[in-house]
């Protein structure tokens, strides 16, 4: 069982080890628990967000923009817009 980011108890399905994530070029890792019908598709914890040295950038337009570094050889950084979150 694991307690979900809306405080719900869902039992999980499985679990992948070092899921290769890559977002504009960034190749990361994540771990990732399974579970059925779980009400989002994709969600990274606070240890994903360290790893790749998250940065949220607000704009004077509301927007909201995610800053992640490649932590690899190549030390690339992107700001990525990020859509339907609500704030």
């Amino acid at each position: 069982m694991m307690q979900t980011a809306n405080s719900e108890k869902k039992e999980l399905q499985g679990y992948v080890e070092y899921l290769e994530l890559e977002v504009e070029g960034v190749r990361t890792y994540a771990h990732a628990f399974v579970m059925q019908l779980a009400p989002y598709q994709l969600l990274l914890g606070r240890s994903w967000q360290k790893g790749v040295k998250l940065e949220k950038i607000e704009q004077e337009n509301s927007s909201i923009e995610i800053k992640i570094s490649d932590l690899g050889e190549s030390r690339k950084r992107v700001v990525v817009p990020v859509e339907g979150v609500e704030h």
